[in-house]
């Protein structure tokens, strides 16, 4: 097995970032504030609101990981994903509404509208941190 890099993948690399390049340069020209950008200039329906929180809480740790886990170990692994269903219910309920009405994007800005800057900024250091956290411990 060789550990070289060849041109093709090189190449692909080189394609995949300049897609991903290029896609984000013609949303940011497309998109003029943070509610085009997050809410779709809020244009969304409940539909596409439950399936962007269904898209935000699947990623590849969720789709290949479980999946491994679940071979290696068994299905048991994966019961705190069942469990989210849970919590996504008593935020579409409870509290996608009350953000709706408040006319806010992020939680972070609810925040600093509820309390102020600091807990804005705190949430937003916490929940990147425990993201990097919680991912890294996944591999």
């Amino acid at each position: 097995m060789s550990s070289t890099i060849s041109n093709i993948d090189l190449g692909i690399v080189i394609l995949y970032f300049v897609l991903v390049l290029g896609i984000g340069l013609a949303i940011a020209r497309k998109n003029k504030t943070s509610e085009d950008l997050f809410l779709g200039g809020r244009t969304f329906t409940w539909g596409l609101i439950g399936l962007s929180l269904f898209a935000s809480n699947i990623s590849s740790s969720t789709i290949i990981g479980l999946s491994g886990v679940a071979y290696s170990t068994g299905v048991v692994q994966s019961v705190y994903e069942w469990m989210s269903a849970l919590p996504l219910l008593i935020a579409a309920i409870i509290f996608v509404p009350l953000y709706l009405r408040s006319r806010i994007t992020t939680i972070p800005e609810f925040l600093e509208m509820r309390f102020d800057a600091r807990s804005r900024n705190f949430f937003s250091g916490i929940t990147i941190f425990m993201s990097v956290v919680v991912e890294m411990s996944g591999g």
